[in-house]
């Protein structure tokens, strides 16, 4: 599905960016 892709690669990105943050 489309949209679960999108889901997925949005936590992804706010994974990312936590991480980022926390270092």
């Amino acid at each position: 599905m489309e949209v679960e892709d999108n889901l997925d690669s949005s936590r992804d990105s706010l994974e990312q960016m936590e991480i980022v943050l926390q270092s």
